[in-house]
């Protein structure tokens, strides 16, 4: 599945989890996302590229994570899977998620979903 697609569906999922979390019994600004090898890819997408708006992952794990997608340490069979097999520059630089974390990147990523008191997390 090419990008956005896998990143469109982790946000719906967190969206779904939080719009949800009361009737599931859940805590809306603990939500997360567990990903191993391209799934730690996406996990740390979902992490580092949040746009207002749209929920992202209060707390991720990434085991064995494919994170750079620039050569020579990126997984080319990842990033074929993700990007395909001639991607632009941009999307490659884009998605090098190691390049994404920044100073405020925990106090961005923990405000996502809003509490049950009306608070962000």
């Amino acid at each position: 599945m090419l990008h956005p697609a896998p990143l469109e569906d982790a946000q719906a999922a967190i969206r779904l989890v939080c719009a949800n979390a009361d009737t599931w019994g859940m805590r809306s600004y603990a939500s997360g996302i567990i990903g191993f090898s391209a799934g730690g890819h996406l996990a740390s997408t979902l992490s580092t590229h949040w746009v207002d708006g749209v929920e992202a992952a209060e707390l991720f794990g990434a085991h064995l994570p494919v994170i750079t997608m620039k050569d020579p340490l990126a997984h080319k069979g990842s990033r074929t899977a993700l990007l395909g097999s001639n991607p632009d520059p941009a999307l490659i630089e884009d998605l090098s998620n190691e390049t994404k974390v920044t100073a405020d990147h925990r106090r961005r990523s923990s405000s996502r979903c809003k509490r049950r008191d009306g608070g962000r997390g």
